[in-house]
């Protein structure tokens, strides 16, 4: 693991963390527990923002009351007619992998009018 202490913070959403072998023994804005376990998930995906499984923000989405059906018109309605179109409501319908940073997880982030920062890790957790 070679991520600094300030590129933890931010991906937690802590502040002061301290790193002693790789596990944060200080930080506040979070429980180290909770800190430690997300650190784990991190290494082992050797990736910062892991990406989710397509179960993970299907069950999430599921759990806070909102119908799967609405993502189909909320990618008809943001994104143009055409093949972008057709390769996104394709990858909703049967990527298996989520990666966070991926421009349609942003689009449907805003069509529920959700920060994808402040779920993430909601997500990762079910």
């Amino acid at each position: 693991m070679n991520w600094t202490p300030a590129q933890l913070e931010a991906a937690f959403g802590m502040t002061g963390v301290v790193l002693e072998n790789d596990v944060i023994v200080a930080g506040v804005g979070l429980d180290l527990a909770v800190a430690n376990a997300r650190l784990e998930v991190c290494v082992a995906a050797k990736k910062l923002e892991p990406d989710a499984e397509a179960y993970q923000v299907r069950a999430w989405m599921i759990r806070s009351g909102i119908a799967l059906s609405v993502v189909p018109s909320m990618i008809s309605n943001a994104v143009p007619a055409g093949p972008d179109r057709d390769e996104a409501l394709m990858r909703w319908e049967f990527a298996v992998r989520v990666p966070k940073d991926h421009p349609l997880v942003a689009v449907v982030a805003s069509g529920l009018g959700v920060s994808v920062d402040s779920i993430w890790w909601e997500v990762l957790a079910l």
